[in-house]
């Protein structure tokens, strides 16, 4: 790497970020820019891209780890577990603006599709409505599934925590959250019974289920 680099460091721990600095401007980088917190590195890549970044994996303000939410997808089903409606949103970025090419090739989701998508907090706050219409004290019509209080169903318990910690990143209340139940359990409970998290596609073998080739929200 040429040693005019644009290079910035990502990392919240000031004696680890200072020894980083000293490293590289020893061996002759000489443009190198540091930042405490995590959104404070998206504003400096934002304001001046780098061509390398040393990313810390825990930091205030925005985690290393944080998982973005690209669509917003699900379905409603009555007591009979028929399908009554669903409903699907693509979420427009803030940091990065390209879909990552793996992620693309399994979603079908492109750049494109992405940019025409809704700010987070405007998907977030319509999915939620649409989850709650007509439940007992939504002041909405009572929605096709009879009008009781929601829950969400999910594979893993991952979904709820990367919904919570986005609408808590854009300072979003999760409080009021419908309860979370994870069906991956209970197949894992019930079906497999050996202890393991089977994976979403096992699943669907077993039950017979066809789906589509491409594994987006819904």
């Amino acid at each position: 790497m040429n040693n005019l680099a644009n290079i910035l460091i990502v990392e919240d721990d000031s004696t680890i970020r200072t020894i980083l600095q000293m490293l590289l401007r020893s061996v002759g980088f000489t443009h190198v820019r540091s930042a405490a917190r995590g959104d404070e590195g998206l504003d400096a890549i934002r304001r001046e891209p780098p061509q390398l970044v040393l990313l810390d994996l825990m930091l205030p303000g925005l985690d290393g780890l944080t998982e973005r939410i690209t669509e917003i997808g699900a379905v409603k089903l009555d007591d009979d577990l028929n399908e009554v409606d669903r409903y699907q949103c693509y979420v427009k970025p803030t940091a990065y603006t390209r879909m990552n090419k793996k992620v693309e090739e399994v979603t079908e989701i492109t750049t494109d599709m992405m940019w025409q998508g809704k700010p987070f907090e405007e998907a977030a706050t319509e999915f939620l409505a649409w989850c709650n219409a007509g439940s007992p004290g939504s002041g909405t019509e009572e929605s096709p599934s009879g009008g009781t209080e929601p829950v969400f169903i999910t594979w893993s318990g991952t979904d709820i925590v990367v919904l919570e910690d986005n609408m808590l990143y854009h300072g979003m209340d999760i409080d009021d959250l419908p309860e979370c139940y994870d069906i991956q359990l209970m197949f894992d409970d019930q079906v497999t019974q050996d202890g393991r998290n089977a994976a979403l596609s096992y699943a669907i073998w077993k039950f017979g289920i066809k789906m589509d080739s491409a594994h987006d929200a819904l």
